[in-house]
């Protein structure tokens, strides 16, 4: 029977994991401090929950911090992750924040900043982004149904070529 408040119980796998791999996980977390073993059962104990420190949006750990001058000393509104930067705040888009629009004044990838000012305005920014997949190398291929997969490395290009300014609702160029 599983434990409804701990990690797992001493001798349990997980899934198609054996035993014996699920126990060299489990120690290594209470070696390093991050769960407890007490009553043969193991416990999580750090301050937060594993999941919490990984984004939903990015895998990248660098970001870009918007920074709003509006007249007062600059505050932080968030952040955006790094690669999404060049077509999310570009220098000249017009940013969207919980109904807020803000214009993009500058984008300083050396900084890591973006610089907005509030506005209201009757027009919002949409990128036009190219993007380019190329095929560097093809370990594997194989025939599925309704077509082929494959594996191999690939190269990636991504490329913000301008943007549109579109009226609200008409989308008006």
């Amino acid at each position: 029977m599983p434990c409804s408040n701990c990690l797992s119980k001493k001798g349990e796998g997980f899934g198609s994991l054996p035993a014996e791999t699920v126990q060299e996980y489990l120690d290594f977390l209470v070696t390093g401090q991050e769960a407890h073993l007490s009553q043969d059962k193991y416990y999580w104990m750090a301050d937060s929950y594993p999941a919490a420190a990984l984004s939903l949006r990015s895998a990248s750990a660098e970001n870009i911090v918007l920074q709003v001058n509006d007249g007062s000393t600059p505050w932080t509104l968030g952040e955006v992750e790094y690669g999404s930067a060049p077509w999310m705040v570009h220098p000249r888009a017009v940013y969207l924040h919980e109904g807020q629009q803000y214009f993009v004044q500058e984008l300083n990838l050396a900084t890591q900043v973006a610089t907005l000012i509030p506005v209201g305005l009757d027009y919002y920014t949409e990128p036009q982004r190219q993007t380019e997949v190329k095929i560097l190398t093809e370990n594997d291929r194989s025939t599925i149904p309704g077509g082929e997969k494959g594996w191999g490395d690939v190269q990636v290009t991504q490329q913000v070529a301008g943007f549109k300014k579109l009226r609200w609702f008409t989308r008006e160029t």
